[in-house]
């Protein structure tokens, strides 16, 4: 009698002395018992085989998963943190693999593997992955000329632990330009700021998700996604770009897909020559406005293609539901004065976003948000 003679999943072993079936916790080698059974349920917790626990997660580790440790099964990533490399593709819950993980200090700090951002990302081989912790430069200098990723490569570009990291582009170089089928960059914790002559990030064909960053003070616009280019922004800053001059905008999307959660696109200019000046998309592009703050003006949004569904927005007329429309006042921002945009507590925005199961838990500044699916909540990056 063997394993095999035992379907009872609650007791899938052959006890070898007694020959009975008995659950894992019945024989002297548990888990030893369960990897010969499944070795992708290698370990005994309990009565049961499982995949893994917080103390040892390496099953889930070699397909780049979670441990649960409530079921103890293997699961997708949800945040950065919860994976070994720092960093989590976020759109399709896997974690980066661990073989490049680097820190970028351009003061050079002792423990820094590059000076540069652009040489990090550089030495990725195209088509590989990489994670990229940013620490912020003295005297809150900007990391400059920009950075460029192409050539199927997917990065992390990750602010190292409780620094405030800029990278500004030069000219008509944004900031961060992310081009080609396959690229993929994810952001968190950065400033793309101070471009006196261009855009502040750039999306060409490829993906973009950003979270708990700002894109400020552009002078050729925030952000251009385009050309089947993905753009998912969370928690995020997107103000004060453009120029009262110029055809310019916070967001600017043409056959894209764009997906913005918790964010406040807020007080950008331009002439409104080619569309408004908050964001302005072609017909090609769909996607979906959540619990943001879309407001520079009056009629400042001009994209048929977007759903809007619990905002505050100064556009009426918008496809979607639940959404507050009001001028932009701003008087919301008590700090607007310093380039400061986050909100003074109660009306306009409290109550106004609903929380879902898969939204951020954190706000921008890593303040906690409703976990419960439903719950009412501030619209915007801020939770004051």
């Amino acid at each position: 009698m063997g394993n095999e003679d035992c379907p009872d999943a609650a007791a899938p072993l052959c006890e070898p002395d007694s020959g009975e079936c008995v659950s894992c916790s019945a024989v002297a080698d548990g888990d030893g018992a369960c990897a010969q059974l499944d070795p992708a349920t290698p370990l005994c917790v309990g009565d049961r085989c499982v995949a893994c626990t917080a103390d040892d997660p390496l099953v889930c580790d070699q397909q780049l998963l979670v441990c649960d440790d409530d079921t103890h099964a293997c699961v997708p990533c949800g945040e950065h943190e919860e994976c070994g490399s720092g960093a989590c593709e976020l759109a399709l819950g896997r974690c980066f693999p661990t073989d490049f993980v680097v820190t970028v200090d351009g003061d050079g700090g002792a423990m820094a593997d590059y000076m540069s951002i652009a040489a990090a990302v550089d030495a990725v081989d195209d088509g590989q992955h990489g994670v990229i912790v940013v620490h912020e430069l003295d005297m809150a200098a900007p990391y400059a000329l920009g950075v460029q990723v192409t050539g199927g490569k997917t990065i992390a570009l990750l602010a190292a632990p409780g620094e405030a990291p800029i990278i500004q582009g030069t000219g008509g170089n944004p900031g961060l330009r992310v081009e080609g089928a396959g690229t993929s960059v994810y952001v968190d914790g950065l400033s793309i700021a101070g471009n006196t002559g261009g855009l502040g990030l750039a999306v060409d064909g490829a993906s973009a998700w950003v979270d708990r960053s700002r894109i400020v003070q552009n002078s050729g616009g925030g952000i251009l996604a385009q050309n089947g280019a993905e753009l998912t922004l969370r928690n995020c800053f997107v103000v004060l770009n453009g120029g009262q001059f110029v055809d310019t905008r916070g967001l600017t999307a043409s056959n894209a897909i764009i997906r913005l959660a918790y964010t406040t696109v807020a007080a950008n200019d331009g002439t409104g020559a080619t569309g408004p000046i908050s964001i302005a998309c072609d017909a090609g592009t769909t996607g979906e406005v959540r619990n943001s703050i879309v407001a520079s003006g009056t009629d400042t949004i001009d994209c048929t293609g977007l759903v809007f569904d619990s905002n505050v927005v100064d556009t009426a007329g918008l496809s979607g539901s639940n959404n507050d429309v009001l001028a932009f006042d701003p008087g919301w921002f008590p700090g607007i004065a310093m380039s400061d945009f986050h909100v003074a507590a109660g009306p306009p925005f409290a109550e106004v976003a609903q929380w879902n199961d898969g939204d951020p838990l954190t706000d921008i500044d890593g303040d906690a948000r409703p976990t419960n699916d439903g719950d009412p909540d501030y619209a915007g990056a801020d939770v004051p």
